[in-house]
């Protein structure tokens, strides 16, 4: 078996690699806490960004709900105004069918009249040719 130096020399030997290996562990593990750190703030700032976005989406929703209400409002002001329409048009219409039918009406009692005229005048002609 090799020899290896005198015990103190083993002792110093081995507290260097410990404290070289301790060394190298810490900044191992302060390198690892420090990616840990920044991962954290990059999901901090990813958070920020999604509530921001979220909000800013809350926003717009709000603004389109009270746009399409304003639509609805619009929407049922301009089909009360139609029906409001039709109705005055329906009236109408029923004014000038009801005008049409005392037209027609008076229309058949005057070709009536002519058919009696016309016939009192042709019996009164027939007379008259009669007598000559």
């Amino acid at each position: 078996m090799p020899m290896m130096g005198p015990p103190q020399v083993v002792r110093e030997v081995h507290r260097e690699r410990v404290a070289v290996h301790s060394s190298q562990h810490g900044e191992l593990f302060i390198s690892e806490l420090t990616a840990e750190i920044n991962e954290i703030k990059n999901r901090s700032r990813d958070f920020e960004a999604l509530r921001d976005q979220y909000n800013y989406l809350k926003e717009q929703y709000k603004l389109a709900e009270l746009d399409k209400q304003k639509l609805e409002g619009d929407c049922l002001q301009r089909i009360a105004s139609d029906r409001q329409e039709v109705d005055r048009l329906i009236r109408e219409l029923d004014a000038v069918k009801s005008e049409n039918v005392q037209a027609e009406e008076e229309q058949i009692k005057l070709l009536e009249m002519v058919a009696v005229t016309e016939s009192e005048y042709i019996a009164r002609s027939s007379d008259l040719n009669g007598l000559r």
